[in-house]
């Protein structure tokens, strides 16, 4: 346990250097709009007040009337806080279980995930509840231990799926996202049905074989996918400016095939930016304070140990 914690710990900063400050950066982006919403009473003051207590605390998801308040998709990364904290708790456990154990839990657990919508869909069908099942981190937790369990079972079990699969896939998740939402809950879908689908996805995409795996390897895709983190959070704030500020010329153009493509263009290139000079140099420095800091935990418990007396005063008495 003791070797354990600093490997945790690193891991927690390594995490929260990640997906913090980008996220501090869209909320601050997003914080004009959740102002206007209290000001033109589209917004409860009480709620605006809870999602402003806990957004930036990554725990607004735990209550389902903030979690969408302020940025509405920033609620996954509070979902995320949680898995972050589980997983070196979760992982090493999962790693030590049989293939067929851990394929039993993952059917258990995708069968629970199922039985969770059916049951709010059928029992308690309110919108509130809905929210509830759809944001509630502890729910989310079951497809994040799947998740878990096939990584595991992709790199020290060998699972695999043709790379040349993937196309298809790709094809048939687009295919079912437009049709099966008719059908079926909304908590069902997401919650459940697509997970196996996604699941194969990603074995598929994780070889890197296949036309599919060649092009998402690229220099231009790796870029795009680095700075998908921006684009998913600054989406929704830079599209309500966008659309404003379009309406002031040409009133219904940014709702338009020509006003979403130009959206797109330029959100990607905001993205690329704050990718790049945002996100990267705040990680880079949150990882270098906390490498000094760890350093110098481990030089303290030395200087403990020196003796006393003038030896200690000796310049290679650190290195005897």
């Amino acid at each position: 346990m003791q070797q354990e914690s600093p490997q945790k710990r690193t891991f927690w900063v390594a995490r929260f250097a990640r997906i913090y400050p980008l996220y501090l950066v869209a909320l601050i982006v997003a914080f004009p709009i959740l102002v206007k919403g209290v000001l033109e009473h589209s917004v409860a003051l009480p709620l605006a007040i809870q999602s402003v207590v806990l957004s930036p605390i990554l725990l607004q998801a735990w209550s389902p009337n903030a979690a969408v308040t302020w940025n509405m998709a920033a609620w996954t990364l509070s979902a995320e806080a949680l898995f972050y904290i589980l997983f070196p708790f979760l992982l090493g456990p999962l790693a030590r279980l049989s293939q067929r154990v851990l394929v039993t839990g993952g059917v258990a657990l995708l069968v629970t995930a199922g039985g969770v919508a059916v049951a709010q869909a059928q029992y308690a069908p309110s919108f509130v509840w809905q929210e509830a099942v759809t944001h509630l981190p502890a729910v989310r937790i079951l497809e994040f231990v799947i998740g878990v369990i096939l990584g595991i079972g992709f790199v020290v079990h060998g699972w695999r799926v043709p790379g040349r699969s993937a196309g298809f896939l790709l094809a048939l998740a687009a295919v079912l996202l437009c049709i099966v939402p008719g059908l079926a809950p909304k908590n069902l879908i997401g919650n459940a049905l697509l997970i196996p689908l996604f699941a194969l996805l990603i074995l598929a995409l994780a070889n890197g074989t296949g036309w599919t795996g060649r092009i998402l390897s690229t220099r231009t895709a790796v870029l795009l996918g680095e700075s998908s983190y921006a684009v998913y959070l600054l989406h929704l704030p830079l599209y309500q400016y966008y659309n404003r500020a379009a309406d002031l010329v040409a009133p219904t153009f940014a709702v338009s095939l020509a006003g979403v493509f130009l959206f797109t263009i330029a959100l990607v290139f905001v993205a690329i930016f704050a990718y790049r000079y945002i996100e990267v140099p705040a990680r880079r420095q949150i990882r270098t304070v906390w490498k000094a800091h760890e350093d110098r935990k481990a030089v303290t418990p030395r200087l403990l140990l020196l003796p006393k007396g003038p030896i200690a005063a000796s310049p290679t008495a650190l290195h005897d």
